[in-house]
């Protein structure tokens, strides 16, 4: 990835923000899997989620040291920040079962502003919410900028 491509810059700062909050895990929203390799790259000292919808780019992540492929199978919902929500919350309880994660840790949160491939420019901060609650990861950034 060209350092001059503002997903190489989201890609590092979120391995030097997992780092400076300590964060369990960095999650990322990825079409191609090029962000989720990019990460990876940097070493990040915690685990990288990779969220996709096709089996082919878990599969290519799959290889890579330090991430964890997680295909989402959901309906895809009509709103794309909905839809983004979705499957960030179902890749969390994926991470919450795998033990990369528990309530109240810190996480990264990387994905796009728009949907598509090479989108990536944005990288949030949260804590792993209980059981029994929800993030609105992208539906509240973009309720934030309408």
């Amino acid at each position: 990835m060209s350092p001059w491509n503002p997903g190489y810059f989201a890609c590092l700062a979120a391995v030097e923000a997992s780092t400076t909050s300590n964060a369990s895990a960095i999650f990322v929203v990825t079409t191609s899997g090029r962000s989720a390799l990019d990460i990876a790259s940097f070493h990040p000292a915690c685990p990288v989620v990779a969220i996709m919808r096709r089996p082919e780019i878990a599969r290519k992540c799959h290889s890579t040291r330090g991430i964890h492929p997680f295909v989402y199978t959901g309906e895809k919902l009509s709103e794309w920040s909905d839809d983004m929500d979705e499957r960030l919350n179902a890749a969390f309880n994926f991470a919450k079962k795998r033990g990369f994660i528990g309530d109240g840790d810190q996480i990264i949160v990387v994905t796009g502003q728009e949907a598509g491939s090479g989108s990536t420019n944005t990288v949030r901060i949260f804590e792993v919410p209980p059981k029994d609650r929800s993030l609105a990861v992208v539906k509240s950034q973009s309720s934030l900028t309408s």
